[in-house]
């Protein structure tokens, strides 16, 4: 089920979206003044997991790089560089075919990537990662949501002329391999559950800024 929301964007399955979890902060603090002392309630903070998600070219890493730059605390991890590793670390019989988010190594790197960034570190992790395939996406992020840990998915929209032409822009040619996954990528992240942004007419600033007020 799609729906607006308060600031207009549409919001798919929330249910799956950000999973209910204790209060930010819990404990007391004591407050001492002169005449008394006053208690206040405080919660726990727990971390985040920002994925930023859309087709290639249509802005995830330059949204992301202007987010962590805006939220205290906050680091980007880029899953891409396990495929990388992947295909630099084998030999060459195994050649390299179609996408690396095929290879279950992928999916379990990066799963047991962020269980460990999650439980070493305090930051909040944002993550620019074109995922069009939701049980890839759910199998990566279902481990990891065992920690206390609220998961925002945020999946970045555009018409398909104005994507290809920012791919333009940046160097890409037509027959490039981001504008040839064009139509599946738009066509498999419409079936993604998550916070859809309309990216066209939009500034990085203005998305960054949509972002923050939801997850604030």
């Amino acid at each position: 089920m799609i729906k607006d929301d308060e600031y207009g964007l549409a919001v798919k399955n929330t249910d799956m979206l950000m999973r209910e979890i204790p209060p930010r902060m819990a404990g007391t603090m004591l407050l001492w003044t002169v005449q008394q002392v006053e208690y206040f309630t405080f919660r726990e903070v727990i971390q985040m997991i920002i994925w930023i998600n859309g087709a290639f070219g249509v802005g995830k890493t330059s949204v992301a790089e202007n987010l962590s730059k805006k939220l205290q605390n906050s680091y980007i991890y880029d899953p891409e560089n396990a495929g990388g590793f992947i295909w630099n670390n084998t030999p060459a019989s195994m050649s390299r075919k179609g996408d690396f988010q095929d290879i279950p190594l992928w999916r379990i790197i990066n799963r047991h990537m962020l269980s460990y960034i999650i439980k070493c570190s305090d930051v909040d992790l944002i993550i620019p990662m074109t995922m069009v395939n939701k049980a890839y996406y759910n199998e990566i992020i279902n481990d990891v949501s065992e920690a206390k840990l609220t998961i925002w998915h945020f999946i970045l929209t555009a018409p398909r002329d104005t994507i290809v032409k920012r791919l333009l822009g940046r160097g890409e040619s037509q027959d490039s391999w981001a504008v040839r996954q064009m139509d599946r990528c738009i066509k498999g992240l419409a079936d993604m559950d998550g916070i859809f942004i309309d990216t066209e007419n939009r500034s990085i600033d203005n998305i960054t800024d949509i972002i923050i007020r939801r997850i604030s």
